[in-house]
């Protein structure tokens, strides 16, 4: 089955540039945020922002390759594909904010909710994991 989520060559300016002023403003914190702790550009995966890139492979063979980080504005919330969700993330999401989490995912309303610092040692957790699990890749 071919992969749903890929990178595309999609304008993420193109892409902040429809949303409504308050998620275009909310935006461009996260692309400067997450721009910086990947030291990836932001690309277009889909309706997704992501940073960075590596490879996977299952035990079962599948292979395949996501974002590092990402995030998608969608009405009346910001999704975060942070890897929140990991057991090492859960005494920093006590001081997070306002936020719902299915998995590793978070939803925010707004930007200004969350401790920005908090979210930042969430996304180097994820980043440190994934340098661990996949060195070659990240």
């Amino acid at each position: 089955m071919a992969q749903k989520t890929v990178p595309t060559t999609a304008s993420v300016a193109a892409f902040v540039a429809t949303l409504d002023p308050a998620q275009q403003a909310d935006s461009q914190i996260l692309i400067s945020l997450l721009e910086e702790l990947s030291g990836s550009k932001a690309v277009m995966w889909g309706n997704i922002i992501g940073f960075g890139q590596y490879e996977y492979q299952f035990t079962s063979g599948h292979k395949g390759y996501s974002m590092c980080l990402g995030f998608s504005p969608r009405t009346g919330k910001i999704s975060l594909y942070v890897g929140a969700g990991a057991a090492d993330n859960q005494p920093l999401l006590e001081n997070l904010g306002k936020f719902q989490m299915a998995k590793s995912c978070l939803y925010v309303k707004r930007v200004a909710d969350i401790n920005l610092d908090i979210l930042a040692k969430i996304c180097n957790n994820r980043l440190a994991l994934l340098e661990r699990e996949y060195p070659s890749n990240t």
